[in-house]
């Protein structure tokens, strides 16, 4: 199961991408569906679940804005996580 962090930007989500990889997480920079990104200009970074609260944290402690946060269930399916 997967995790994404959607961002308005490609620079946010390379700042974000940064402090994730200084606090051991490792992501990888995706563009999401364009629903999940709410505009054309959406960028999310993918990680392991298992780090979702340690990242939402790392990005609200360092300033990093970011949109909305989505688990990836087994199926393909995408769930907001809310967090």
């Amino acid at each position: 199961m997967g995790f994404l962090i959607t961002f308005k930007s490609v620079t946010h989500a390379q700042r974000g991408a940064r402090v994730l990889s200084a606090g051991g997480i490792v992501t990888h920079l995706v563009r999401p569906a364009t629903v999940l990104a709410r505009g054309s200009c959406g960028y999310a970074l993918r990680m392991n679940a298992i780090g979702a609260y340690k990242a939402v944290r790392l990005l609200r402690q360092s300033g990093v804005p970011f949109v909305k946060t989505f688990y990836e269930q087994a199926g393909g399916e995408v769930k907001e996580a809310g967090l």
